[in-house]
């Protein structure tokens, strides 16, 4: 597949996340999961490999920022003392 596609591909892809976003109101991840299946299958990788190459990249995400999410949610609920006078709830 030449370069010109690809790039006409991803400026589809790209525009179809945003409509899909914005008119039909669809959830942004699932926008991005449709986006991401059409240019795979575009592109030429075929049903398997797109599906195959999403979750990994997913994992790849999640194995670099899942420690940092983690830690986030423990200090968000992590009860802090609060300053003599304002109410807190774990009075």
């Amino acid at each position: 597949m030449s370069d010109t596609l690809i790039v006409l591909h991803t400026a589809i892809a790209k525009s179809a996340i945003v409509l899909l976003i914005l008119v039909v109101r669809i959830d942004p991840v699932i926008a991005l999961v449709i986006g991401t299946i059409y240019l795979g299958l575009a592109a030429g990788l075929g049903f398997e490999d797109t599906i195959g190459t999403i979750a990994q990249g997913f994992g790849d995400i999640m194995v670099e920022v899942g420690l940092l999410i983690g830690f986030g949610v423990l200090l968000g609920s992590r009860p802090w003392p609060s300053a003599p006078g304002r109410c807190s709830r774990y009075r």
